[in-house]
């Protein structure tokens, strides 16, 4: 199923599950990552850096190449953008720490707490894909199906 609710697809496959790791619901470090602990303004802001910092590597996409490393598209780039507006928009999701480039021309989303990470990676193809790992493990891995956008900057 593709989808432009992107909370709503987060919300169904991107949380941990907290059991399977061997953490109770409770358990502060999982109620920390889960949730976040910035407060709606400090969340905005920063999903706000992470915006405007996307805007100008689709501006200038070739910046971002290196050797070996082939840069995202404008278009990849302006997907993320639009994914990332909607997760500021949910208000429930914490911005990434890390935003980065990948060899293969995509895009991570990176956020960590304790032993916990999640990496939303946006491929050259265009799809996503949500990573939690545990203790450096990949515990779950999901495609998300969010539709992309057809237009370039």
């Amino acid at each position: 199923m593709i989808t432009n609710d992107i909370g709503a697809a987060l919300r169904a496959y991107g949380r941990p599950d907290t059991r399977r790791l061997g953490l109770r619901s409770g358990f502060p470090e999982a109620q920390r990552f889960i949730y976040g602990v910035a407060t709606d303004a400090a969340r905005r802001v920063r999903w706000n850096e992470v915006i405007a910092l996307l805007r100008k590597w689709a501006a200038k996409p070739e910046d971002l190449e290196d050797e070996g490393v082939k840069a995202p598209t404008s278009t990849l780039i302006l997907h993320a953008v639009s994914v990332a507006g909607a997760m500021r928009e949910t208000k429930e999701l914490p911005a990434p720490r890390r935003v980065t480039p990948t060899n293969e021309g995509g895009l991570l989303f990176e956020r960590w707490d304790g032993d916990l990470a999640e990496v939303l990676e946006f491929l050259q193809d265009g799809s996503c894909e949500m990573k939690t790992f545990y203790r450096d493990r990949l515990v779950q891995r999901v495609p998300l199906h969010l539709v992309r956008p057809s237009r370039t900057l």
